[in-house]
């Protein structure tokens, strides 16, 4: 009993020097770890000051300060720290790819949101020269590629189409009240006349496209059509498809690396929706459900995807396991019918929930020899495409909450979706089926 008590208090006493001896590194990180970020900072401070080669020291001081729970959360400074480790040490992994989640960090600047965007993209690359499987720096590549394939994969370019209001001399911009300069891609100048144009400054007021082009075009963005007709438009579909592949190689080798990187498989269902693959996304959500069997948004992506494959039956089942893991507030956007609801019904929805939502739905099922209800299941899909397609990040709303999810539930897919490159964005204006 003796040669117990003495053995307790020599390991008492050997702790208390040890203790007394910690590094400000180590006490700092011990502060970190029990919450005391005031403390953090202020002990990784000084192992800077101490040691100012000591990568490590920066590295973790630049930890602390973007955390997010940190009270006193400084990013600029996090941004110098995490500069002075990788300085230190350029080819560090781990200071790479924390560089990389600073970087990704919300702006409201366009400039330096396409600055962050190049330096991501430069950051993900050196990751992969030295690390191949970096699955961080192959999701980083990815999304760029996501980005790349949005912004081309229904582009046209009209080359040197100017959009000219009669009469208007190069004095006349000097009044610039609704005159502006236009440069095309390619450098041609173009003046452009917002009142002019939303009255038809291809020909006579009212005549659109079809004066410019001399005749009825039933779809005015039917390339081979204007083609044709002699007219110089270029359209981006090998850019767009090789955008697509890149972005599916690099997140299929993200996945590879670390198949439960949980936002990855947002941007790869993201990518399907855009270009309507759904196949190529089914062996995603088959790994998505070995390491996330309960996520109600693996659900939901199952239930999508298989009602845009017309497999009725599984989408009615994704969607039902979907709701039993949703919580209640999700849960409540998706019974809602308010958003597809004319204003006049609300109350009576409001009244009684379940009973009208029932009512609703049978009086719009479409096929009544099956159990599933594809109106009801289309809603759901349209919901999950609002949320992948129109979620703000930036101002944390859902996507069926924004006005292009609205539109979007209510209506269903778009039947002709294009962005003009290069001209002016009046064209859109003159859309095909317009009258006005």
């Amino acid at each position: 009993m003796r040669i117990a008590l003495v053995l307790a208090l020599l390991s008492l006493g050997a702790g208390a020097p040890a203790a007394q001896t910690a590094t400000p590194t180590e006490r700092g990180l011990e502060a970190y770890s029990e919450g005391r970020f005031g403390d953090a900072v202020r002990l990784l401070g000084q192992a800077v000051e101490a040691s100012p080669d000591d990568a490590e020291a920066h590295y973790l001081l630049a930890r602390v300060l973007y955390d997010d729970r940190n009270p006193a959360r400084d990013e600029r400074r996090a941004g110098g720290e995490i500069e002075a480790a990788l300085a230190l040490d350029p080819d560090n992994v781990v200071y790479l790819v924390a560089q990389l989640e600073q970087y990704r960090a919300d702006t409201w600047n366009l400039l330096q949101e396409l600055y962050r965007a190049r330096r991501r993209r430069e950051i993900a690359n050196h990751l992969l020269t030295i690390d191949s499987t970096n699955a961080f720096a192959h999701e980083e590549l990815g999304v760029q590629a996501i980005v790349d394939y949005y912004q081309y994969r229904n582009a046209l370019k009209f080359q040197g189409l100017e959009f000219r209001n009669p009469g208007v001399t190069p004095d006349d911009l000097a009044d610039g009240s609704d005159i502006a300069m236009l440069e095309n891609e390619f450098g041609t100048p173009g003046i452009a006349n917002v009142e002019a144009a939303n009255a038809g400054v291809f020909g006579d007021p009212g005549e659109g496209l079809d004066g410019f082009f001399g005749e009825e075009i039933a779809d005015r963005f039917d390339v081979n059509e204007l083609r044709r007709r002699g007219v110089a438009v270029t359209d981006f579909a090998p850019r767009a498809a090789a955008s697509y592949r890149t972005a599916v190689f690099h997140l299929r080798r993200s996945l590879q690396s670390d198949p439960r990187r949980r936002p990855v498989y947002d941007h790869a269902v993201r990518l399907a929706t855009l270009a309507g693959q759904y196949e190529d996304v089914l062996p995603d959500l088959a790994e998505m459900y070995v390491h996330f069997p309960e996520d109600a948004g693996m659900w939901l992506y199952t239930g999508m995807v298989n009602h845009r494959l017309g497999n009725y039956e599984a989408a009615d089942v994704a969607f039902s396991e979907a709701l039993a893991f949703m919580d209640d507030d999700m849960r409540e956007a998706f019974t809602d019918l308010t958003l597809i609801l004319p204003p006049e019904e609300w109350r009576d929805f409001r009244d009684d929930p379940e009973g009208f939502a029932h009512r609703y739905w049978t009086s719009r099922d479409p096929r009544f020899l099956n159990e599933v209800n594809e109106r009801k299941t289309e809603h759901y899909a349209r919901l999950v495409t609002a949320e992948l397609l129109y979620r703000s990040e930036d101002l944390d709303i859902a996507g069926w909450d924004t006005e292009r999810g609205r539109l979007h539930v209510r209506y269903g897919l778009p039947e002709t979706d294009v962005v003009i490159e290069g001209g002016y964005g009046e064209v859109v204006e003159q859309f095909a089926g317009r009258t006005e």
